[in-house]
């Protein structure tokens, strides 16, 4: 990475986090499992691979070292190694290495477009497998919904954007929830800006904010519980 991350976050975060590069999902898979298996009672971890994309499998890196060597084009093209390993090897295990251990795994990829989708089809799609879906505890899909402009001198100007974040799949609440922030450019989420528009909060009094920002946290959490309660059926509970 290009930026001085230590300039931009402080010394205590770039302390606290190693940085590590994965070639192959078969090798990230086995850092993160290895990583799990050492970890100490009392002591968390906070594992985030990004991206997926960028992992390839060790047959696929074989085939194109093979390639260049010989100066020939890759035997086959295949492309299923990567989600065979997760849903086989790595997913299936997770379970059992995890349990009782405080850790959480991100795991980032990209949407990619499907070619001609079922008329009741995702018209995307991600890398990785469905085995994902099955054992994840949270999947969220973040879009670009609207750019933030600002007219300067006459001219428009793009500052930054407006993000749709939309949970397709929840097991720690309820899920097909959707939630909109701000991203400004050389800055990063703008939480307090978002929240006030959430809570149709005079943008202007932000700066009151900025230092101390939990009055308006306390706000939006309120409003956002209540919004759930409201949403929920009023039935008599079945299981006490």
């Amino acid at each position: 990475m290009d930026f001085n991350l230590e300039k931009m976050y402080g010394k205590e975060f770039t302390k606290a986090i190693e940085w590590i590069h994965s070639e192959t999902c078969e090798s990230f898979g086995r850092d993160f499992q290895r990583r799990v298996g050492e970890l100490k009672k009392g002591v968390c971890l906070i594992y985030v691979m990004d991206s997926l994309d960028a992992l390839d499998s060790e047959a696929s890196v074989k085939r194109i070292t093979k390639s260049i060597k010989t100066d020939k084009e890759e035997e086959g093209t295949y492309g299923m190694e990567k989600a065979k390993y997760f849903s086989k090897s790595f997913f299936s295990r997770l379970c059992s290495i995890m349990k009782g251990k405080d850790v959480t795994l991100f795991l980032i990829s990209q949407t990619r477009q499907k070619i001609n989708p079922g008329l009741f089809e995702e018209k995307t799609y991600r890398t990785g497998g469905s085995a994902m879906n099955f054992y994840s505890h949270l999947v969220c899909w973040l879009g670009v919904v609207k750019k933030l402009s600002k007219e300067v001198r006459g001219i428009k100007k793009i500052y930054g954007v407006k993000v749709r974040a939309n949970i397709k799949r929840s097991k720690v609440g309820k899920a097909f929830g959707k939630a909109d922030f701000d991203i400004i450019f050389n800055f990063g989420i703008d939480d307090i800006g978002s929240m006030s528009h959430h809570m149709k909060f005079d943008k202007k009094l932000i700066p009151m904010y900025e230092d101390n920002p939990k009055p308006l946290i306390d706000l939006v959490e309120k409003a956002w519980k209540q919004d759930e309660k409201d949403s929920t059926p009023k039935r008599k509970k079945r299981f006490q």
